[in-house]
């Protein structure tokens, strides 16, 4: 057992000596090598002209160095440069090395590379060979073939090409500035990961703002968590948007809100699209969008989807819904399949068995239209088999009928209405004592033309072939009392909160109550 503890030990003391060895700074060349001593005592080499070391496959080159043999360490001064692998240059005014931990101070223009990888540089760079880790501090930049990224303190991963970017980080390539406090970058995949609140501005001026998220900078492609895409007309806001910058698409999900800067418009649902391109943006999912007028009011219209359009042209700018269109205002509620409204010319189109209320006028055709004037309605425009209905205080149906019908508002209210073709036309009569019915007047002309005067008619002209009557109550038969195609839909007009979708997550737990 002793013979066999002596063998152990001359060969651990083998094993470890050959390691010692090897471990050690080596001069290779130089012009001049002298020896000295500090007033401490400490020993070292003074070398000088061409020096040349070599450490483990590093080499370093100097003009000037202070060897320490003792501490296996060296002071580099003058054009200083350090190969390591064949893969890292750096370059300096000065060094600082330690051969026991291979951990070298930079400082001076510290330009470090790896090579058809990426460069950095900095004033201060600290090197952990071991760990195969370069940190900057004092300010940094990294340069490769796609970004330059800046930032106050740093360090890069030679292993995995990752590089962690800290306090005043900016980055910038051909295609986008980016602003933020932290995030990580790949130099070898050129993905940008987003870790605090970041802002990016696309060489189109668009502004995107996250929290957390990814932006892959040669496939010009982004995935970002609750962010903030601004273009010179929207906002747009979301949980979740992922970009496609090189084909200009960006998808957003969860909580999506959308503001047209200058129309005091605001779209809000669950999912939606823009295509910059194009210039359009599409909402789904319990989409809602929101015209604010003046007087504190809102038009509110929802829909299975929303679209604004913006263009460089303000005739060309437009916002559409479509599908189970419903909408509500104070002065004018209504459902239809699509709606268009342009926003130079404030009209709206109604189209897909449209019906509208207004002031208590049920009103119907194929298809609507309506001019807005400060943001008030200013006429009504409809189109083959219009029909207007309302009901007076005893519950009897005013009517009006034709191909075709101009309806002039003041103050949101009927105050003429003009009929171009097959003109039909029932108003009755009330006391104005005691509001009971005195008579029912019925009309028909190819056109005709009625005023009104707070809500009632004024006056009715009749023109081309008129034919007209004044039926007293005791002859009025119930089918006396409607033009053909009534239908009184009342049990159909939206209420206000019938067109302010619930949000999804109060859908969803009203839904589970149920089971």
């Amino acid at each position: 057992m002793k013979l066999i503890a002596i063998i152990l030990y001359i060969v651990i003391g083998f094993v470890s000596h050959t390691a010692f060895s090897q471990t050690k700074v080596k001069l290779d060349s130089a012009d001049l090598f002298t020896g000295s001593t500090k007033p401490d005592g400490t020993r070292f080499s003074m070398i000088s002209g061409n020096v040349k070391f070599s450490h483990d496959n590093t080499w370093i080159y100097c003009d000037t160095a202070f060897l320490y043999s003792k501490t296996n360490s060296l002071e580099a001064l003058g054009h200083v440069k350090i190969i390591d692998n064949d893969s890292i240059t750096i370059t300096a005014n000065r060094l600082l090395y330690d051969g026991n931990t291979k951990y070298a101070r930079l400082r001076g223009n510290v330009v470090f590379i790896k090579k058809d990888v990426m460069t950095l540089y900095t004033d201060f760079l600290d090197y952990d060979r071991m760990a195969e880790k370069a940190y900057y501090f004092n300010n940094g930049k990294i340069v490769d073939s796609t970004n330059v990224l800046t930032s106050v303190k740093g360090y890069y991963e030679v292993k995995t090409d990752f590089a962690s970017f800290k306090t005043n980080v900016k980055g910038e390539n051909e295609d986008y500035t980016l602003t933020s406090d932290t995030l990580r970058y790949n130099s070898s995949t050129k993905i940008i990961y987003f870790l605090s609140p970041t802002e990016i501005i696309d060489s189109e001026g668009n502004v995107f703002n996250s929290n957390r998220g990814i932006y892959n900078t040669t496939r010009e492609y982004s995935s970002f968590e609750v962010n903030r895409l601004e273009s010179n007309s929207y906002i747009l806001t979301a949980d979740k948007l992922k970009s496609d910058d090189k084909n200009k698409y960006h998808r957003a999900d969860n909580n999506v809100v959308l503001i047209a800067k200058d129309d005091d418009v605001i779209i809000t649902g669950e999912s939606g699209e823009y295509f910059e391109k194009e210039g359009l943006t599409k909402i789904y999912d319990y989409a809602l969008l929101r015209v604010f007028i003046e007087d504190q009011d809102t038009l509110y219209i929802t829909a299975d989807t929303l679209v604004a359009i913006d263009h460089e042209l303000d005739a060309n700018k437009r916002l559409l819904a479509y599908h189970n269109v419903i909408f509500y205002q104070d002065q004018i509620q209504g459902r239809a399949d699509s709606i268009a409204y342009f926003q130079k010319d404030s009209m709206m189109y109604f189209y897909g068995n449209p019906i509208l209320w207004n002031e208590g006028n049920q009103i119907t055709a194929d298809s609507i239209h309506v001019l807005f004037v400060k943001k008030k309605i200013d006429k009504m425009f409809l189109t083959l088999n219009s029909f207007i209905i309302s009901q007076d205080t005893l519950k009897n149906y005013n009517q009006v009928k034709g191909r075709n019908m101009v309806a002039q508002f003041k103050d949101n209210k009927i105050e003429h209405i003009s009929v171009d073709g097959n003109g039909e036309s029932i108003f009755f009569a009330l006391d104005d004592k005691d509001s009971t019915v005195i008579g029912m007047n019925k009309s028909k002309s190819s056109n005709l033309i009625i005023d009104f005067e707070n809500n009632k008619v004024k006056l009715i002209h009749l023109y081309t072939d008129p034919n007209a009557s004044f039926i007293p109550p005791h002859e009025l038969k119930k089918p006396d009392k409607t033009l053909k195609g009534f239908i009184w839909r009342e049990e159909e007009k939206p209420s206000k909160a019938e067109v302010i979708p619930i949000p999804k997550i109060l859908l969803k737990a009203r839904n589970k109550g149920k089971r």
